[in-house]
């Protein structure tokens, strides 16, 4: 662990406060331990006095809610719920038709939010406790609670408000879902909240100060151990030993979106649970299900009642892998756990001490993560490569130790046990983190495009370079150019270990032949204005790595295409592209999901250089080639929806076109004969859209 040097994230925390933050704490768990724990600042700022250490309660707002979600999952296992069961089975009060309208901006006094502009309205009785979970139950986000005299009273609006839209179209986060959510743990298991957590998740966890404060709050001689928050203008003082959020305070102190207090150290070691397989309170299916993606709109992503890692760079989450996830609260809190690095991120500050205007939280939490996972990937290349003279005793392995697809992935650790349907489950949740990781390279996928797409109007080459699954991947796309686009065989090719027995069986020994890849690539003739793509799960196959420097000597463009980071692929590469899949559901087999996320890269690569190339008009794939029954009635079928002719018009169109779909198609919308569109389609580049422009004999 002394290989972490974490000063930078130190400068950062020591620079924040008191101007962003008084109060702070951080833990960073990696691999299982904590390896920081430090706090930062006073609790009574303006003196200086009464400084911040790693057991003071910090309210964690809507990281609450985690712990919440956790506990009613355990219900879930045990059988007394259910996800996809409506809410009004518990809570009777969410039935009925109600109208959708508008709610109370919480940041604008006298202001409305309205969620969608049409109304209509939303039967309550279909809302299910996994549209809760994932924010899509068409609850709004906020209602007044505070301002209804009595905690019975405060209830009573959240089961009884009006929707803000309906249920399952939209994300909208609701803190009124997750009120819900927490009374209807209570009349689940005749016990208030604060006793639920306690016992299904505080107490299992061994978390030494996380609790609940329920109202009225601690004597005054205990508010010292409490990171003072905001000067309550609902109060009219500065809060400090009771719940930040006034809607929690009305409902008593305790509630389903907020009222937890802890320190980083326990917030860490819950988190440390979600990299544990769920040991020693949940499956792993359950996990599983609940880190992997449930619902999205936009950028946001949801699992249950995590948030999920998002493309937008602004978000705290960013600096992670694109498999992480986790949680931020309103008071300056945050979790955020990367399964790929087997990380873990507490950092809680009271950032809202200073108003909810003007606040610093966001820029903090990206410095800090930036300066972590920085810290993190320079520890892992230092175990990799020992520097000259290092008298670590580290191993010095033949590829990077961190090869996170070889790697025993805990949340499957014990699919064997499972039944037959807990399994497909577990493995679906797992697949669904392919996306999110093809998601976090979509810069570098369409910078790689756009590269290839400019060589080959040079003429150039695509040429894919891989073994084994990644090799055989390789070939399936460069076979399926021909029908689908029009393209010549020798337009995208593609290498594989082995030759074309290695497409059937495999051909041991072939990935290690790294001359082997130098020869195959020098024997297609590799020039500058090729192309060649290098495909390799673990970014180090010998084959692959050594006809990737063999294209490189030549000139041409080299793309890897890796789902480990750092790669020896990625060094030599002009355009790294690696997914982050994470450990596969069963350790090192990587026609999983490493293999699902290179299949959705190269399809998105050969796809997205063909459109650039005009092989498409609109969505349509216009340059296929009709040679059997089914291409011959696909090629009729994208004629008349190119039209908008009937069938037998864009029949005769394409037989008066020899079977050229695009002669076809300008022929029938600019009403010229077969010998004129070829012209025009000759003048514009093959393009479809640039032909229907050009006009008149030459």
């Amino acid at each position: 662990m002394s290989l972490l040097e974490l000063g930078a994230v130190e400068s950062v925390l020591r620079s924040a406060v008191p101007d962003i933050c008084p109060a702070a704490q951080l833990v960073v768990r990696w691999r299982g331990v904590p390896v920081y724990e430090q706090a930062y600042g006073w609790l009574a700022p303006a003196q200086r006095q009464q400084p911040t250490t790693t057991t003071t309660l910090f309210d964690l707002a809507s990281v609450t809610k985690l712990f919440v979600v956790t506990t009613f999952m355990t219900l879930v296992e045990a059988g007394l719920v259910a996800l996809d069961q409506p809410v009004a089975l518990l809570l009777p009060e969410l039935t009925g038709e109600r109208t959708i309208a508008p709610y109370e901006d919480p940041q604008q006094g006298g202001g409305f939010i309205s969620v969608v502009e049409d109304g209509g309205s939303v039967d309550m009785g279909a809302i299910t406790f996994r549209h809760l979970l994932t924010h899509s139950s068409g609850l709004p986000a906020w209602r007044p609670l505070f301002r209804q005299g009595s905690p019975e009273a405060a209830r009573q609006m959240a089961l009884t408000t009006a929707p803000a839209y309906p249920t399952g179209t939209k994300l909208v986060y609701s803190d009124i879902g997750l009120i819900c959510l927490g009374l209807a743990v209570e009349r689940l298991v005749g016990q208030t909240l604060d006793v639920a957590v306690r016992q299904r998740v505080i107490e299992p966890l061994g978390l030494a100060h996380a609790r609940y404060v329920p109202l009225p709050t601690t004597d005054e001689s205990g508010l010292e151990q409490f990171a003072p928050t905001e000067m309550c203008t609902w109060r009219k003082r500065r809060i400090q030993g009771e719940v930040h959020d006034e809607n929690a305070a009305s409902l008593g102190g305790v509630a389903g979106h907020a009222g937890l207090f802890a320190t980083a150290g326990d917030v860490a070691t819950f988190g440390q649970l979600f990299l544990d397989g769920g040991r020693p309170l949940l499956h792993a299916a359950t996990v599983a299900e609940m880190t992997s993606l449930q619902a999205e709109e936009e950028q946001i992503r949801r699992g249950l009642g995590f948030v999920l890692w998002s493309p937008d760079p602004e978000v705290s989450g960013w600096p992670f892998s694109p498999s992480s996830f986790g949680h931020t609260g309103f008071t300056g809190t945050s979790l955020w756990i990367d399964p790929d690095r087997q990380l873990v991120v507490a950092l809680l500050t009271n950032d809202v001490y200073h108003g909810r205007t003007g606040r610093g939280i966001a820029t903090l939490r990206l410095a800090v993560h930036r300066a972590i996972i920085t810290a993190v990937d320079a520890a892992i290349t230092r175990e990799a490569v020992p520097s000259a003279g290092d008298q670590r005793s580290l191993p010095v392995p033949s590829a990077p130790v961190q090869i996170s697809t070889e790697a025993r992935n805990e949340r499957t650790a014990a699919i064997d046990l499972l039944s037959t349907a807990e399994m497909v489950r577990l493995m679906n949740a797992e697949d669904a983190r392919v996306a999110s990781a093809v998601a976090g390279e979509l810069p570098q996928i369409a910078a790689a495009i756009d590269a290839i797409a400019a060589r080959m109007r040079q003429g150039g080459r695509l040429i894919y370079l891989g073994a084994g699954t990644s090799g055989r991947l390789g070939v399936l796309d460069a076979a399926e150019c021909p029908p689908t686009f029009g393209t010549s065989p020798e337009l995208v090719v593609a290498l594989i270990a082995g030759g074309a027995r290695a497409m059937t069986e495999a051909v041991e020994g072939a990935e290690d032949d790294v001359a082997a890849g130098a020869r195959d690539v020098t024997a297609l003739q590799v020039q500058a204005q090729d192309s060649v793509v290098g495909i390799a799960a673990s970014g180090e196959t010998p084959y692959v790595v050594g006809g990737i420097q063999a294209a490189r000597a030549c000139g041409a463009l080299v793309v890897s295409l890796a789902c480990n980071r750092p790669s020896s692929l990625e060094q030599v590469a002009d355009i790294a592209i690696a997914p982050l899949v994470g450990p596969e559901v069963i350790a090192g087999s990587t026609r999983l999901k490493a293999g699902t996320a290179q299949k959705e890269v190269l399809n998105m690569i050969s796809t997205g250089v063909m459109v650039r190339l005009g092989k498409t008009f609109g969505n349509l794939m216009v340059d296929v080639q009709p040679t059997n029954a089914k291409l011959r009635r696909r090629a009729v079928c994208i004629v008349a929806e190119a039209c908008q002719v009937p069938s037998e018009e864009a029949e005769t169109a394409l037989s008066a076109a020899d079977g050229n779909v695009k002669v076809a198609i300008i022929v029938t919308l600019a009403q010229v004969g077969p010998v004129e569109a070829r012209r025009r389609l000759e003048v514009a580049g093959g393009v479809v859209r640039h032909a229907l422009a050009v006009k008149g004999p030459a």
